[in-house]
């Protein structure tokens, strides 16, 4: 009877007002018919769904889990440098070293208010380019850690000396760069005992994730130590890493040009070096080496190959805007960095266009193609051709929702979504569309659950989501809004040069 399992309910939430997903479920179960295949076909895809998050994610816990010595139910909670400091402290136990206290809320805003200063950025040179070849320091901060022996346990008033003046005793071997060159080898031997089997094989699949929980313990020991929160915490050590990295970057790029290369865009390890054609890719491989017999040992600028062809977008005020670029590899495959598309807030039309405007410039070099991919676009939006799908824009809530002091879109629909009876949480996922209508664009984001037959807005649409994510791209051919929207003289290929 409805009653009898509604207090089961109760009982077993501990809640005088059911879960809204639960009485929406259970009154879907009781209606039976196409709901009861609804709630069916949920359970079905939710199996499914979590299923193929398992075999992504459970190897790789399993082996952070072997590394770190600790259940694979702590580490999958664990942030990265909780499990670095683990590490740690199963090290300093070994070497009979007193771990370092707790650190109280004082000292770490102190440390908040007082920020390390970053990497070193060059900013690219805006535009369509040919032939660039992209060279990095495989590891750098590692490296750097286990070169200088840079650690909070090695401070000292002698030894090896950093750009900001901190000295690093060369002996004995600090607690982190220890635990680094462990990891690093280890890696190198899994990497190596890959190559024994083929990719699909369950050998294989068990050393890949192997060492990709290696990689990413390694990448994540530079956050730590300059992590406010670190039992081992050390502003000098962590000042030092970046300072060093800076200097090798300066120094790499000095060379480069002297070696008569245009550098065309530099970045924390990576150097993007602008070729005048694909024959200079062997001058590119003796650079590579001539830099490698001058570093100190372990550290290796590794040449990672020549792209035919990368586009590298520009801000509102003309300067490049940095790690937002796209880049064609030989096999015609795509590296993309930062663009509308890797993101979850924007809608999939906005993104999937971006995307084929992308490949029509780099992979077909066909920037005519990707006007007309663009043109068309707008044409089936004005249209209404396209499904209601494509228009969803995702955003998820960081914050309970009263605690937000604008009114954003999301916001909105979250409210919407509440008055209606869902329960929305903390990691909710929204899923809502601009519709069409008076008011504020907030005031017309409707959730997908309470859409019904309202209709997206199509000049939102063209305005706020499509004609900002491709003019990133566009405008660096010298196409002009209006050449997309059918109102002004379409650039020929000679002004795109």
């Amino acid at each position: 009877p409805k009653k009898d399992l509604e207090s089961v309910y109760k009982e077993m939430f501990g809640k005088e007002k059911l879960e809204i997903e639960v009485w929406n479920l259970w009154q879907m179960w009781e209606k039976g018919g196409k709901e009861l295949e609804t709630v069916i076909q949920y359970n079905k895809e939710d199996a499914i769904a979590a299923y193929e998050i398992a075999k992504e994610i459970l190897p790789l816990y399993l082996e952070i889990s072997k590394i770190v010595g600790l259940p694979i139910y702590e580490v999958s909670r664990m942030s990265t440098s909780q499990i670095v400091e683990w590490i740690l402290i199963r090290e300093a136990y070994e070497r009979n070293l007193v771990i370092p206290r707790s650190v109280k809320e004082e000292e770490i805003k102190a440390r908040t208010m007082n920020p390390i200063k970053g990497a070193f950025v060059k900013s690219p040179k805006q535009g369509l380019h040919e032939n660039i070849a992209v060279c990095d320091f495989r590891s750098l901060y590692p490296t750097l850690i286990i070169t200088y022996n840079i650690d909070k346990t090695t401070l000292s008033n002698k030894g090896n000396k950093s750009p900001m003046g901190h000295y690093f005793a060369k002996e004995p071997q600090g607690l982190i760069p220890k635990m680094l060159q462990e990891l690093l080898e280890t890696r190198i031997k899994v990497k190596k005992e890959m190559k024994k089997y083929q990719r699909e094989t369950i050998e294989y699949k068990s050393l890949y994730y192997r060492q990709w929980a290696l990689k990413i313990i390694a990448n994540s020991a530079y956050g730590y130590m300059a992590y406010p929160r670190a039992k081992w915490y050390s502003r000098e050590a962590g000042e030092s890493v970046t300072a060093w990295a800076r200097q090798y970057i300066h120094e790499t790029i000095e060379k480069a040009e002297k070696e008569g290369f245009e550098v065309l865009y530099a970045d924390t390890d990576s150097v993007f070096l602008l070729l005048e054609n694909e024959k200079q890719e062997t001058k590119v491989l003796d650079f590579v080496k001539k830099i490698n017999k001058e570093l100190p040992k372990g550290m290796e600028l590794e040449y990672e190959g020549l792209y035919p062809r990368g586009i590298f977008v520009s801000k509102k005020k003309g300067e490049a805007a940095k790690k937002k670029y796209a880049l064609m590899r030989k096999d015609g495959t795509l590296e993309i960095k930062v663009f509308e598309l890797v993101r979850r807030d924007w809608s999939n039309i906005a993104k999937e266009t971006q995307k084929k405007v992308i490949e029509a410039i780099l992979t077909q070099g066909n920037p005519e193609k990707a006007i007309e991919i663009v043109k068309k676009t707008i044409q089936d939006i004005k249209d209404r051709k396209l499904d209601n799908k494509e228009f969803i824009i995702y955003t998820q809530i960081k914050r309970k929702v009263d605690n937000y002091e604008q009114q954003a879109p999301h916001v909105k629909a979250a409210k919407r979504l509440i008055n209606a009876g869902y329960k929305i949480k903390i990691g909710t996922m929204l899923e809502y569309i601009v519709t069409k209508g008076s008011g504020s664009i907030s005031d017309r984001s409707i959730p997908v659950q309470l859409l019904e037959n309202k209709q997206y807005d199509i000049d939102y649409y063209i305005e706020n989501q499509l004609l900002p994510a491709v003019m990133k791209i566009m405008r660096e051919l010298g196409v002009k809004e209006n050449d997309l929207k059918f109102k002004g003289k379409q650039s020929g290929l000679g002004d795109w040069n």
